[in-house]
């Protein structure tokens, strides 16, 4: 994959189910967000405490992944920010 874009990426997953309305991890999801940007709590610990993901033991590490690789919807925004930077 030589030359081929590559982003360095973590990731907080929190699913939407019978107990997790849409709204109810809408509005966790934002308010881990502000308090990750506000320096309030590390995104590596909000990952390991509310992350579902399979790297939530790692900080919510994924890795490098390419562009593209993603949902045309993620891949903008990653696209969008800034090196070290978190999207909503």
């Amino acid at each position: 994959n030589k030359g081929k874009n590559e982003n360095l990426l973590s990731e907080i997953f929190i699913p939407v189910n019978e107990t997790n309305t849409e709204e109810k991890v809408l509005q966790l999801a934002q308010q881990l967000v502000n308090d990750i940007r506000a320096e309030k709590v590390s995104f590596p610990r909000v990952a390991q405490q509310f992350s579902q993901s399979a790297g939530s033991a790692n900080g919510g590490m994924l890795g490098w992944v390419q562009v593209g690789q993603l949902a045309p919807e993620l891949d903008q925004a990653v696209a969008n920010v800034q090196p070290g930077g978190i999207t909503d």
